[in-house]
């Protein structure tokens, strides 16, 4: 074949000042100012665009200097990007604080900032095939004798596969997952790494052998069973075998109410001392004050304003960012979370599908356990006993399909105290007397018990812990005397 039948894209041998590179200045400037007017326009676009998607220099470093900031969990506007480029000397690089201002200016909405990012990412890689492109032919045509052309389609489509990767993501490898998988369990093996995040309750760990990593478990029960004491239990350790930070979405009680039951449970004083307005006494004062001191240093945050399942979605992610290992996420409770309907005939169970398949994608990226508690139906008191099953849980489809593991609480006290014998008619005395004292023996007998059913375990078993709840002091614990018998001592 000649040269002159061998036709050569006219833009090769274009000057670049006659044909320009793709790029679209409006919509980078439209998508900064949306970032400098809201921090929020950020998170719309942070898994897809870098710096040097940016046609412009000026951009691009307006871009990273607001990716670090945000990052750091600061604020990012045209105030604080003056004082971070004036400390990095490069003020005037960016086109002064009246630049900045400007950009501010163009601002667009956070909805429409995703699809100005897309618009900035495409025209980068726009660019990216148009230099891949003349490079490759760079190359072709310096390839001398011993370069086969083999060698050239391969190193051609490495470059492809590079750029392909920008717009898809990796492909997963699968050699790299089994060796990860083979360090796991040798970890697993050798005892220097915890099969999964620890309840501290022996019963239920040696079922669940630890929550794991990206698992959507729920906790179901019906009210007054203990679901958010169990769930502070789990996640207001400071065990060393569970390093990260916690989070503790409270979406029904304040953080006061939350910190008072930690303070319950750390103290091992009772709840209703912090609500008195007497002053306890001296050793009780000193537990509180110890127990406070050891909570401002404890690894979990509690937050009771966050309400929808973007701000919770968004809060875990900067608190990742921040301290770079999460332990667990909880939510309290999984009904009290603002879904967004998508369509106006949408209903509540729709909402719920939503909700859990946004929490159990939120275990995976941020690779720790998500904890929802979640109501049970009032059809769980119209059996006897009233012991809760996995088809009470309320909008129950999605929640069963999507979690990983379901644990019901039962505290059959709490329905015994309630069912106190009253007289029947033509009933003597002496009956009733002992139908009480029959009530009263059986009372004593379910003092402090509680169940932990696992009724479902993706990968596992089931089974049910019976444990102990001292619900004044808001604490769930082993029954020491059943852990001594199953274990033969």
């Amino acid at each position: 074949m000649t040269q002159a039948a061998h036709q050569i894209p006219d833009w090769q041998d274009t000057p670049p000042e006659d044909n320009p590179l793709p790029h679209n200045l409006d919509a980078e400037k439209a998508l900064l100012g949306a970032v400098l007017v809201n921090n929020r326009a950020y998170e719309a676009v942070e898994e897809i665009l870098v710096p040097e998607d940016f046609s412009v220099q000026e951009h691009a470093q307006v871009f990273a200097a607001c990716r670090t900031l945000i990052e750091k969990g600061q604020r990012a506007d045209p105030i604080t990007l003056k004082r971070f480029f004036e400390n990095e000397n490069s003020l005037t690089d960016v086109g002064g604080p009246a630049y900045l201002t400007d950009l501010a200016a163009s601002a667009v909405t956070v909805i429409n900032a995703r699809e100005y990012g897309r618009i900035v990412r495409d025209t980068a890689l726009q660019r990216d095939l148009i230099l891949f492109g003349q490079n490759l032919a760079s190359e072709v045509r310096a390839a001398d004798l011993e370069t086969t052309s083999d060698q050239l389609l391969e190193q051609a489509e490495r470059g492809l596969t590079d750029l392909g990767a920008r717009v898809s993501g990796d492909i997963p490898d699968q050699t790299r997952q089994l060796n990860a998988l083979q360090t796991h369990l040798e970890a697993r093996w050798a005892g220097t790494e915890p099969p999964g995040m620890m309840t501290g309750i022996w019963a239920l760990d040696r079922i669940l052998n630890g929550l794991k990593r990206q698992a959507l478990v729920i906790i179901a029960g019906r009210p007054s069973m203990g679901k958010t004491v169990l769930a502070l239990n789990i996640a207001d350790r400071d065990k060393e075998s569970d390093k990260g930070h916690a989070i503790f979405f409270s979406l029904e009680q304040s953080a006061e109410e939350i910190n008072k039951r930690r303070i319950a449970t750390r103290a091992n004083v009772d709840h209703d001392i912090l609500e008195r307005a007497e002053m306890p006494d001296d050793e009780t004062r000193q537990k509180i004050y110890a127990a406070q001191q050891d909570m401002r240093t404890a690894p979990i945050t509690i937050d009771d304003t966050a309400t929808t399942l973007a701000q919770i979605r968004s809060r875990s992610r900067r608190l990742k960012r921040k301290h770079g290992k999460l332990r667990c996420i909880v939510i309290d409770y999984l009904q009290l979370i603002d879904g967004t309907r998508t369509r106006a005939n949408d209903g509540r169970v729709q909402e719920i599908t939503m909700i859990t398949r946004g929490l159990k994608l939120l275990a995976k990226e941020l690779d720790c356990p998500v904890i929802a508690l979640s109501q049970l139906s009032r059809q769980v008191e119209n059996r006897e006993p009233p012991r809760p099953q996995m088809s009470d849980l309320r909008e129950s489809g999605s929640i069963e399909q999507d979690a990983d593991v379901i644990i019901l609480l039962y505290r059959p006290e709490y329905y015994l105290e309630r069912q106190k014998p009253q007289p029947k008619p033509k009933e003597s005395d002496q009956g009733f007397m002992d139908r009480c004292a029959d009530h009263d023996a059986m009372l004593a007998k379910m003092r402090h018990k509680a169940e932990c059913i696992v009724d479902k375990m993706r990968g596992g078993r089931t089974g049910t812990a019976h444990i102990a709840f001292y619900g004044a002091r808001m604490r769930f614990a082993d029954r020491i005397k059943d852990q001594q018998e199953e274990l033969g001592q």
